[in-house]
């Protein structure tokens, strides 16, 4: 029987023999002797202890549960930062799972969180070259891929931009090229990623989801 259900069923039994008892008569000193005697006091007293010890654990459980969720989200929301970038355009990231390199002709975002190796995206504004000038290049670095049309980069809308995208030599591991441009300011502006997988499906999902985060939180100035 599970012991749980005999806890609650033994106070009971307890009670009912103890009524039964005083109506054949005993007195009250009787009836107690009898309690101990057949263990009906332990087994009530034991009750009592049980009932306490576990709203003692579910209600430290609980509290140190709603703390532990309360820590993290506080970590999280601590440890973000903003990049921001002199051309005009940034981007939140955590520094627990991203490095930034700010180079003298780009800035590289590398994910650290992963399995494998460092997958890394790759920000670049070039002056007087347009959007489509800087998405020729990359198709031909690609392998002549095709250059896809968009209305919109990333989730910026209202923005004509150019897609690009290398087919991996291995579709499970990849690397991954994409890159994406558009015209900005006086020239052009492109972000490049190139996505590494190690084969674990739930380790290579969270790079995926890390790595399209950034791209999709970055912000131009108007």
């Amino acid at each position: 029987m599970n012991v749980r259900l005999v806890k609650k069923v033994l106070p009971y039994m307890a009670v009912a023999t103890m009524t039964a008892t005083m109506l054949m008569g005993c007195s009250t000193g009787d009836v107690a002797k009898i309690a101990e005697e057949s263990g009906i006091t332990e087994a009530l007293d034991n009750k009592t202890d049980s009932t306490e010890e576990t709203v003692t654990e579910d209600t430290v459980d609980d509290a140190a549960s709603d703390v532990a969720e309360e820590s993290t989200d506080s970590e999280a929301a601590d440890s973000e930062e903003v990049y921001t970038d002199p051309n005009g355009w940034s981007v939140p990231y955590n520094p627990k799972y991203f490095k930034v390199d700010q180079q003298s002709d780009k800035v590289v975002f590398t994910y650290t969180g992963g399995k494998g190796e460092p997958s890394t995206i790759t920000f670049k504004y070039q002056e007087g070259k347009s959007g489509k000038e800087l998405a020729d290049e990359f198709s031909k670095s690609y392998g002549g891929a095709q250059i896809e049309d968009r209305d919109d980069f990333m989730y910026v809308e209202n923005v004509k931009s150019f897609y690009i995208e290398k087919e991996p030599e291995d579709s499970a591991k990849g690397p991954f090229n994409i890159a994406f441009t558009r015209d900005y300011k006086d020239g052009g502006f492109s972000m490049e990623v190139l996505e590494k997988h190690c084969g674990d499906e739930m380790d290579d999902m969270n790079t995926s989801d890390m790595i399209g985060l950034i791209m999709g939180s970055i912000k131009f100035d108007k």
